[in-house]
This record gives C-alpha cells, structure tokens and sequence, in this order.
C-alpha cells in the first residue's frame, strides 16, 4: 500500500503512528505558507476541465530529464527500440535505473487489458520514448522548440499511465480508455492538449531557469523507499541527500495532500537500509519556480511541537519494527490462503466435483471499448 494513501487514511496504523509522534502538521504549514508569500504563480487561468492532475505529474517526468541520471533510462527500453510488437512488461534489472512508476500501469496483463490499444502500444511507446530521448538529449538542455513539445506528449502520457497505475478513478475516466481500436504512439501522444503542452513546457523552463544549480549535484531520480516492506512508494527525486517533491499547485500555501509534512517525513523513515542518508527535505513549487528547503532536525522540531524532543532513530526502528510484523502476517495469511485452497481442491476432487470451482476474480478495471 502507498504511504500516501496510509496518511490520508483515517485510523490507519501508519497515520496513527505519525499522530502520536508527530502530531504538530500545522507548525510546518505555517513556516511554508510564510516563505512562499507573495510568490507568482504560472499557468493557465480560468480553464474549465483542465486536467491538473495529468499535468502536475507531466511536469515532474519533465523536469526529472534535465538531470544528467536520465541519460541511461534509454538502456530500460533498448527490446522495444529493437521490436515495439513485443509485449510491454517492467524490466527488473539492478543493473539499469530504476523503473518509473508509469511503467506499472503501462503493463496490466490481466485478461481485457492484452486487447486494450494503450496495451498493445505501450511497447511501442517507451522504444519511441527511448529513441527520443538518445537523440535528444534533454539533460544538455538544448532541445529546439519541437522536440520540446514532443518531450511534453511524451511525459504527459507517462502521467496518463501513472494515474492508472494509482488511481481506480482513471479506469472509468482516463483518456487512454478512449483510445481508438487502431491506436498507436502518435494517437497516445495526441491525447496532450496543446496548452498543456505549452504549460508543461513553461514550467520546465521555470524550473532550467530557477534551479539550474541542481542539475550540477549528485541526484537519486525515482527513488523507492520502502523496501519488501508493505507499505511504500516511489519519490521524485533525492538532491544532495535531500529528498525533493514536486508539486504543481496553484496554491502553494496548501499543497495537496494535506498531509505532505507527514509524507516528507515518512520517506525519511521508509529509507529501511539508510541507502539515501536523507538529511534534509523540500518542496520544489514548480508553478512558483519555488524550493523549500528544511533540514531534517529543523524540519522533526516543526512536527513534533515546542518542547518536546524527538528521537527520530527510535521513531525509525518503532516504525520498521512494526512494518516487518505487518509483513510476517502477510506472509503467514498468504500461506493460510494457499494450504485452504490445496485442501479445498483436494476435497473436491475426493467428492468426484469439478477441481476448479470458478473463484471470483478481484475487482478489476473496465473493459477498454
């Protein structure tokens, strides 16, 4: 399960664990409404059904390119380059990047989703992708005016596969259902609007612009934090042994979630092996061209309360402690599933009944039409 959706999850171990330890959310939204006051915004204004959501994540793929780390996530693609037909699948390999969290939802290879188009192109789309990217070269940051909006496309439909990766909503609304039955890369890429487009480019440019010094440190893009454990999740990137979030808002005194102090800080704490050595944590407000920084100490004080000191090692092993015991009973229920279900067909079979009784499935996404 996502840390992020623990968080936002009332009674939740998770969240209960954050309430009781850090319990003051509201001394870290106070310090980041007051050093964000009077900043502009970028972005389109007064559009009705903009798709915020697809375009925040957009911008995130986007300004990740810049970094001189994404030079090798071609190398993630290089069968598909080679032959696009191939099924698309998430290469598990240490010895390339890390995949991208899109690439889960461009893989469902569950019944209706071998026959759905945005299925049988995402093959195709990732080696485009990798072509693009290996001619290119964004993080050189000379990329001419249409290959920019082509990097835009591209990272928009990344978004598009994310959301369906993330969120159940995206099986019923999201534009890849309405892809036509013959729909190939340029279809997906033509499901970009083109201010949208224009947006995204304009706050990669932003960010080029305002950040330039970043591009020059030693980076960790698509960090995973959480290990085999059951709870969490893929982050944006790590600066400098500070752990970054990007986040496009239009308001940036309250960013979305509500609970972003928590989930900052539950990154740090999903480090299970301390492979990053987080020190500090931020915000990069991509429509304000924005950093905000903290240092980790600082950043514990603001949510723990005045007063009040925070032993964040003991906090880390609670957590992990409590982490592997969820896992061990994952593990233990699995197996109990597995000895009912041998037994149940060994029975069936004693009593001449079919071996398989049909098993409803689990909830699934919509047939693509």
């Amino acid at each position: 399960m996502s840390l992020t959706q623990e968080l936002k999850t009332k009674g939740s171990w998770t969240r209960t664990f954050f309430e009781r330890r850090f319990p003051v959310l509201s001394a870290a939204k106070a310090d980041l409404r007051r050093r964000v006051e009077g900043s502009d915004t970028i972005g389109p204004v007064g559009t009705a059904d903009y798709p915020w959501g697809a375009v925040g994540m957009a911008v995130d793929y986007r300004i990740r390119l810049n970094f001189p780390a994404a030079a090798s996530l071609p190398s993630r693609w290089s069968q598909w380059v080679a032959d696009p037909s191939i099924p698309f699948m998430v290469v598990r390999d240490a010895s390339l990047p890390p995949p991208l969290a899109a690439e889960s939802g461009a893989s469902f290879q569950v019944g209706i989703y071998e026959s759905c188009p945005w299925r049988r192109s995402a093959g195709a789309f990732f080696g485009a992708l990798a072509d693009l990217l290996t001619r290119t070269e964004p993080h050189r940051l000379g990329v001419g005016a249409r290959d920019e909006e082509l990097l835009c496309r591209f990272c928009y439909v990344l978004a598009l596969y994310e959301q369906f990766r993330r969120t159940t909503s995206a099986w019923a609304s999201s534009p890849l259902i309405d892809l036509g039955a013959g729909g190939g890369v340029d279809d997906l890429l033509g499901l970009c609007p083109e201010l949208a487009v224009r947006d995204i480019a304009a706050l990669n440019a932003a960010f080029v612009s305002s950040q330039a010094h970043l591009l020059t440190q030693e980076v960790v893009l698509n960090p995973h934090f959480g290990g085999a454990a059951p709870i969490g999740g893929d982050g944006d990137l790590i600066v400098e042994r500070c752990y970054i979030d990007i986040k496009a808002t239009t308001e940036p005194k309250k960013p979305s979630p509500s609970q972003w102090p928590w989930e900052l800080l539950g990154y740090v704490l999903l480090d299970i092996d301390g492979r990053y050595q987080i020190n500090s944590v931020g915000l990069y407000l991509a429509r304000q061209a924005s950093l905000v920084r903290w240092d980790l100490g600082e950043f514990v004080s603001l949510l723990a309360g005045p007063g009040r000191d925070v032993d964040l090692a003991a906090a880390k092993d609670e957590l992990h402690a409590k982490l592997a015991r969820l896992a061990r009973a994952a593990r233990a229920a699995g197996e109990r599933q597995r000895r009912q279900a041998a037994r149940l067909k060994e029975l069936r079979a004693g009593q001449g009944v079919a071996q398989s009784w049909p098993t409803p499935p689990p909830p699934q996404p919509p047939p693509c039409f």
